[in-house]
């Protein structure tokens, strides 16, 4: 057990190759601790060592395949690497265990999102949201989808402000808003939410692209050329 805390106290510091090293030696001596192994194989996926960190899990789940935990972190692996059709079948092989599971559901319909499948995203985070209407990232998902696919902006931006006033200095939400207010011409919003975001992060340049696209649309040409110059700065 002191090691085990060890290995924590040291990636909690950010000594995560040593956190590793210790841990290893811990599951080397005792292959069958599930509790070492996922942990393990998170520090892996941590570290951006996603093949270690599937095999780990994936040798876990073939003699504990009720694992929900092992599921939910070999999906999140997949999901990072793109491998979408992968991710999904290991979140509805949680949801199947659990199907109250708000992660594995949520992120099933992150996945399908990135598949450009909005309708089963949007069934997913429909049911996200019966679980917990509170939840700024999935209303930012659905306002997504509703302006998006359903090429409805007012539902959209009735979800992206109940996302707002959770998470008023979520730069996500803020560039979508910030988006979508264009899209509709309410240029003075836009401006407000965009100019917000860019407060809180400077050097997003997803940002700095939006705002570029607004200040043309309004001929500020001043403000223009100063986020121009920005961009052309942090491009370099």
């Amino acid at each position: 057990f002191n090691s085990y805390q060890a290995s924590l106290n040291l990636q909690e510091n950010g000594q995560i190759e040593a956190a590793i090293d210790l841990l290893k030696e811990l599951v080397d001596n005792d292959p069958s601790n599930n509790r070492f192994v996922k942990d393990l194989a998170s520090m892996y996926k941590d570290a951006g060592d996603f093949d270690s960190s599937k095999q780990y899990l994936t040798n876990l789940l073939e003699s504990n395949p009720k694992d929900l935990e092992a599921h939910l972190d070999l999906g999140f692996c997949y999901e990072l690497l793109g491998d979408y059709p992968k991710a999904t079948n290991e979140f509805r092989a949680a949801l199947a265990i659990n199907n109250g599971n708000y992660l594995a559901r949520f992120h099933l319909g992150m996945v399908y999102l990135k598949r450009g499948e909005f309708e089963r995203a949007e069934n997913e985070f429909l049911l996200c949201r019966e679980t917990n209407k509170r939840d700024p990232a999935c209303l930012n998902n659905l306002g997504y989808i509703a302006i998006k696919h359903h090429k409805d902006p007012d539902t959209g931006m009735e979800y992206l402000n109940q996302a707002l006033a959770l998470e008023p200095e979520n730069i996500d939400i803020l560039l979508s808003l910030g988006n979508a207010c264009r899209n509709a011409d309410q240029l003075i919003l836009s401006r407000e939410h965009l100019e917000k975001a860019l407060g809180i992060a400077p050097d997003h340049l997803g940002i700095i692209t939006e705002l570029i696209e607004l200040y043309s649309k309004i001929g500020d040409e001043t403000a223009l050329k100063k986020m121009q110059h920005r961009k052309s700065i942090l491009s370099v």
